[in-house]
């Protein structure tokens, strides 16, 4: 297809997202009859061919709970700029702590920092111009909690042309800021949590989960596109994968269910925290379970990446910039061998990191996490990286027993548990490195 008959379909398409009818949802049930009528293989590698299936209940929530502005600018910014023409070496997704500093002090936390600080704003603002130019498509901002910083809003502002994903503890969303990201309408926001209030607040204090929930409402009424970020522990497991707990989380508005593991780092690990081997095998499944029978979208933060293999970090598809400009594989992992500066381009520094290109070397097809499941050869890697700093390094050591009896659990992803989810996260994710 030629450019003016893209840009047809684009704009046919971003008509049919801003309207408030049926309309979009009647022809994506088209095109599952015309899949299963004229066989079309890349369709139906994509779409199920059941209408009933919950993703299309998603897509009728999507319409008729979503303003029509939000619903625009996913659309126009993230899945209408998948591809990427130029050569370079920034990743499609970006991750950025504005700040290490936070109003919690959540157990376990790995962005906890004696010393409070803040990404400038003149650097972020250059990271962001840089980098959607030349490919980053998802900008992923977090803390500390990214909402201290009074400047963010305008950032969204600024930057319209481009998504973001913000990670927050949801106590801090008011009235005025719901306001402006419905007017802004190109971030998701994810509001972090453990559960009910019960699990919520034993970790990050009294009364959180009721702000959460007050926070929640507010971007409902205003029809901003939100989910939760949940971190499964042997504590919550039950619950936070459990039917009901899902329906309350879809009642309250949540389209975005992301489940994340414990990862023993930062000042103050929590090995009661760590998920059991056989419990992170379990929850793989639970989650494509609860996406399959519920109009939600589920997440799984190391398995959804199997299309790809391995990490964010492993792959190149993503990097974490810290609150103090340097750049980390990821946000778990807060080692780094280079800043960014305002005397380079993004791309020079990225290309000057040698841990970024080491990282790649902890590859693997199978859905994983190089701390979890190769924690002597993270270690060998980071020894290799930082000969002076890190001679004798063998922090992770101790994790070595939990990767042997994981091994035992892991089984690849068979062609029954992959769904729509999986099969649209493999297009794009696969789009994006093209």
């Amino acid at each position: 297809m030629n450019g003016f008959g893209r840009l047809l379909m684009q704009k046919a398409l971003l008509r049919l997202i801003r309207g408030d009818s049926d309309r979009l949802l009647r022809l994506l049930r088209g095109t599952v009859k015309l899949i299963s009528l004229c066989k079309m293989k890349l369709l139906a590698d994509i779409f199920p061919t059941d209408v009933s299936h919950p993703f299309f209940k998603v897509i009728e929530r999507f319409q008729k709970e979503i303003n029509p502005f939000c619903r625009e600018q996913i659309f126009r910014n993230l899945f209408l700029k998948l591809k990427n023409n130029t050569v370079n070496v920034l990743p499609p997704t970006l991750f950025i702590s504005l700040t290490s500093r936070c109003n919690l002090q959540c157990v376990g936390c790995s962005a906890h920092k004696k010393e409070p600080l803040d990404l400038k704003p003149e650097l972020i603002d250059k990271i962001i111009s840089e980098a959607k130019n030349k490919g980053t498509r998802l900008f992923i901002l977090a803390g500390g909690e990214p909402f201290l910083r009074h400047d963010i809003l305008p950032l969204l502002k600024k930057h319209d042309d481009t998504y973001f994903q913000i990670f927050t503890n949801g106590t801090l969303i008011n009235e005025e800021i719901a306001e402006t990201l419905s007017r802004t309408g190109n971030s998701l926001i994810l509001f972090s949590l453990e559960g009910l209030s019960k699990d919520t607040d034993l970790r990050r204090g009294n009364d959180v989960f009721k702000r959460i929930i007050n926070s929640m409402s507010l971007l409902k009424e205003r029809g901003v596109l939100f989910g939760v970020s949940i971190l499964v522990t042997p504590q919550n497991y039950d619950l936070v994968t459990s039917i009901d707990f899902i329906e309350g989380m879809i009642e309250r508005g949540v389209f975005f269910t992301w489940f994340l593991t414990y990862k023993p780092v930062g000042d103050r690990p929590d090995l009661t925290m760590l998920i059991p081997p056989s419990q992170r095998h379990l929850l793989s499944e639970r989650i494509v379970e609860i996406r399959n029978s519920l109009p939600v979208i589920a997440i799984d933060h190391e398995s959804d990446m199997s299309p790809v293999g391995g990490c964010l970090a492993t792959t190149g598809m993503g990097v974490h910039i810290n609150a103090k400009g340097g750049l980390e594989p990821c946000g778990i992992l807060h080692y780094f061998d280079t800043f960014i500066s305002d005397a380079e381009s993004v791309e020079d520094s990225l290309r000057r990191s040698e841990l970024l290109k080491e990282i790649k070397s902890l590859y693997t097809l199978s859905p994983s996490c190089p701390l979890i499941d190769r924690p002597s050869e993270l270690s060998e890697m980071i020894r290799r990286v930082f000969p002076e700093t890190y001679a004798d390094f063998e922090d992770f050591q101790f994790l070595e027993e939990y990767k042997k009896t994981y091994k035992n659990h892991l089984t690849p992803l068979s062609d029954t548990g992959r769904d729509i989810y999986t099969n649209i996260a493999e297009y794009v994710l696969k789009a994006t490195r093209s």
